[in-house]
């Protein structure tokens, strides 16, 4: 870990101390049987200010760890979107983040090797970020020529067989169709499920 983003991390814990410790050891709140919410933190970055969380995961294994999908729930009006991977120990700003042509509908990290990530835009592309490396961008993206959806992927999911030596994963469109998608040396290969209709 780099010296400045070290800094940066005890700087945010010593500010944010109280907070940790109730996030780490509070105790349900309220009476027996009723719920209570009690607002911790608020996550800001100044590149998403006009979009809408559209998804939300915890990361699998790093339980202070979590990605955040943005888009736009206003269906006329769609842009580009982003994902951002936001960390408990520093709040101040995301760990990771990335700027996607299309807004993120649907994201899913791997339940065996946590970081991989699996992104379902509105446009109708899948896309699989790595957050160990440095590059800003998918290290899988569909395309036209493998089978690319022609509608939103409303949902993307792992698939959580770790038996076999390749990574394979789900997605869900309004085309109707389910897709798999297996994650080769530089491409993703594409194999329709199924067809809704």
């Amino acid at each position: 870990m780099k010296p400045e983003r070290l800094t940066e991390r005890v700087v945010n814990h010593n500010t944010e101390v109280e907070t940790y410790h109730k996030f780490r050891f509070c105790k349900a709140a309220g009476t027996p049987g009723e719920a209570a919410l009690l607002p911790l933190w608020q996550f800001h970055f100044s590149k998403v200010k006009k979009k809408d969380v559209t998804g939300l995961k915890w990361n699998p294994r790093y339980s202070d760890l979590f990605a955040a999908g943005y888009g736009s729930f206003e269906f006329q009006r769609q842009g580009s979107g982003f994902v951002c991977c936001y960390s408990l120990k520093n709040t101040g700003y995301p760990e990771y983040f990335w700027k996607t042509e299309s807004a993120v509908c649907s994201i899913d990290w791997h339940p065996h090797s946590p970081s991989l990530l699996a992104v379902g835009l509105y446009d109708g592309m899948v896309l699989v970020f790595d957050i160990h490396t440095k590059d800003r961008k998918p290290t899988h993206a569909s395309t036209v020529k493998v089978n690319k959806h022609t509608d939103p992927v409303w949902d993307v999911r792992w698939d959580g067989d770790d038996s076999g030596s390749a990574f394979r994963f789900y997605s869900v469109s309004g085309d109707g169709r389910v897709t798999s998608w297996t994650l080769m040396k530089n491409k993703l290969e594409s194999e329709e499920v199924s067809l809704l209709s």
